[in-house]
């Protein structure tokens, strides 16, 4: 019986402390606190092709389609990191690459260009691939 009332009470500290991250995300929009990452990744990633696509306050996408070959990096936003992950389709080839960038709560326009170009050198030469 204490296992199940020690469970419930992590369970609601675990869940409040959640919902007061979310909130604190949601105050400034994802596209306007990493806009340089996102159109950096887009120009370098993919030719400024790609589009940007918005689940909820904590996971973005920047989605490139095309005939053969389908890419991705997925942005996952916490109130102090950001979680980056590429991948690619081409036919049966997968290629994936993750890497979490913290301190990024009062993040600078110097320092998402350094994520922009950080993040692409790191997808160019640390790619895993698979079939």
């Amino acid at each position: 019986m204490i296992w199940i009332i020690l469970i419930v009470i992590l369970a609601i500290v675990f869940i409040s402390r959640t919902n007061k991250e979310t909130k604190q995300i949601e105050k400034v929009p994802f596209i306007d606190k990493y806009s340089i990452i996102i159109t950096g990744l887009n120009l370098k990633l993919f030719q400024g092709d790609a589009d940007y696509e918005f689940k909820d306050s904590r996971e973005h996408y920047l989605v490139k389609n095309t005939f053969s070959r389908q890419s991705f990096v997925q942005f996952i936003n916490r109130e102090n990191t950001l979680y980056l992950k590429y991948e690619e389709y081409f036919m049966e080839i997968k290629t994936t690459f993750s890497y979490n960038y913290s301190g990024v709560k009062d993040i600078t326009d110097e320092q998402q260009e350094f994520i922009v170009n950080d993040f692409y050198s790191r997808v160019k030469e640390q790619s895993k691939v698979s079939f």
